[in-house]
């Protein structure tokens, strides 16, 4: 049975020491029966081999001594994880129960750094410290950004949720980080997967630590695919470090807004979009690199502000009680020009835009295809 997906394995000689040859009947087992649906396989009888302590059959050893070197495994047929997004892909699988912490594991604690510990993937404490390892690993490649990203990674069977059901955490870390991201400034230090498999269907998630214009940061990525596009929406966070400030997004001084902290960043392709508080008023800001830009084009929107508390010196002329709806100020880097059409200027923010420069040029024709100055 064992040869059928690995074969040879019956002609492997047996080495010496306690040998277990076996079938496992996992259908009494919630853990397994959880771990082998996730990886999209019914089977509940698996033939497997390997090797047990020598102390097995000690009556006076202890529980750890009995399990210490322990080493099972099967060869998994291809495997057809539910909702996996198609820019994953998984090969060579093997089951295995060990008794040591597998390589993934020991690679993906050290990735990351002490003191923090995972946010996804069954959060803190997602990481054993102790056997039985009971798990699927595997070779995992995913297709991001710029580039391949192969991960050292394994399907885990983890704790239980408040319903008193097994979780099944896909736990692992890559080496390969380079071009990971396209937002301009923002390179990624570390990569790691950590989703879980709850009930039915996986919710993938990548995190890890990355610096945006050097500034380190923390960033925590759903993966949506939908339509058979796959987006990887980043979110970042610092509030270990003091938060990120829009001088820390644009990678240079932005007057007036370089102290501003900013709040619930997402990062999405070479778009990063947040929430802001500007003269008590709520608004969003927006960075993007148009083609040939090294720094990033910001740009705020606010609802609603009086012109006066824009610019106090207009306080008490007829401009005073003056109401700007709807703001939207660009400010451009030092030596470029934006085209008001740039197809890299966010939707929303072209909306807006092109509503204002198309009123302006019903008076001042041309004004609605005139270049943004940097300032």
């Amino acid at each position: 049975d064992l040869a059928k997906s690995e074969p040879g394995r019956n002609t492997k000689p047996i080495e010496q020491g306690v040998t277990l040859l076996a079938e496992l009947d996992i259908k009494g087992s919630g853990g397994m029966e959880t771990l082998m649906r996730s990886a999209g396989l019914s089977d509940t009888v698996l033939p497997i081999a390997g090797t047990l302590s020598n102390e097995v059959f000690d009556t006076k050893a202890s529980k750890s001594e009995k399990m210490k070197g322990m080493s099972l495994s099967m060869a998994l047929p291809k495997i057809g994880v539910p909702g996996l997004p198609s820019s994953i892909k998984m090969s060579a699988p093997v089951f295995s129960v060990v008794d040591e912490m597998p390589l993934a594991l020991k690679n993906l604690n050290a990735a990351i750094p002490q003191g923090k510990s995972l946010k996804g993937g069954g959060g803190p404490g997602a990481i054993p410290t102790a056997g039985p390892f009971v798990m699927i690993g595997m070779d995992m490649a995913m297709q991001a950004f710029k580039g391949q990203h192969n991960f050292d990674a394994l399907m885990l069977v983890g704790a239980k949720n408040d319903k008193g059901e097994r979780l099944v955490n896909l736990l692992g870390t890559s080496k390969d980080v380079k071009g990971f991201f396209n937002f301009g400034g923002l390179s990624a230090k570390t990569l790691n997967v950590a989703s879980t498999f709850e009930g039915k269907s996986w919710e993938f998630k990548l995190e890890g630590i990355a610096d945006i214009n050097g500034k380190e940061v923390d960033y925590y990525i759903d993966i949506k695919d939908e339509a058979n596009k796959v987006e990887y929406v980043a979110t970042l966070d610092a509030q270990s470090g003091g938060g990120i400030s829009a001088k820390d997004v644009a990678g240079r001084s932005v007057p007036g807004l370089d102290e501003i902290k900013l709040d619930k960043i997402t990062v999405t392709n070479d778009q990063l979009v947040a929430d802001l508080e500007f003269l008590k008023t709520k608004g969003e800001i927006a960075a993007f690199h148009p083609q040939g830009f090294d720094k990033a084009v910001m740009a705020v929107t606010l609802d609603k502000l009086g012109f006066s508390e824009l610019i106090p010196g207009t306080s008490g002329t007829p401009l005073d009680g003056v109401s700007i709806d709807n703001l939207t100020m660009m400010l451009v880097p030092s030596g470029k020009k934006l085209n008001p059409a740039d197809k890299a200027i966010p939707e929303i923010l072209s909306k807006n835009i092109n509503q204002v420069l198309t009123d302006l040029a019903k008076s001042e024709p041309g004004r609605n295809t005139k270049p943004i100055e940097q300032g």
